[in-house]
């Protein structure tokens, strides 16, 4: 596995060459990426909006979304954020084309104070917002 990263706009793009889901594997290469790539930058205190897409999956790999998830949120701990916690938006994807590659991009973000398709989803199943909350 190798890491490549980069400034994106506001964001940083992480490219992981090869897929696991072992933390420490991603943890080595961000931590050579972050040191070659992007010298200077520190973890921040904002709230971060993340999407990961991982390329050339094909049925019968076990390579599960939320592992490849957790595994990629844990190494940028200290390099892009203080904590995962700080992760308010998440988006993992399945791509079927290219070679083997996850490709993390993180945005800073401001928190939702309200999300209208969890309110469309509430009123579908005919479900109420909770009390207080206007919609």
């Amino acid at each position: 596995m190798r890491a490549r990263a980069a400034s994106a706009g506001a964001g940083v793009l992480v490219a992981f060459e090869g897929a696991t889901t072992q933390t420490k594997a991603f943890r080595t290469e961000a931590l050579k990426a972050f040191r070659r790539d992007l010298k200077g930058l520190g973890p921040s205190y904002a709230s971060f909006e993340v999407s990961i897409w991982i390329e050339g999956y094909r049925r019968g790999r076990r390579l599960d979304a939320d592992n490849v998830a957790k595994a990629c949120l844990d190494a940028l701990v200290g390099l892009l954020w203080r904590d995962d916690r700080q992760v308010t938006r998440l988006l993992v994807e399945k791509l079927t084309g290219g070679g083997e590659r996850i490709v993390l991009l993180a945005r800073p973000t401001e928190l939702a104070e309200r999300a209208a398709a969890l309110d469309e989803a509430l009123a579908a199943a005919g479900m109420a917002p909770p009390p207080g909350v206007v919609p």
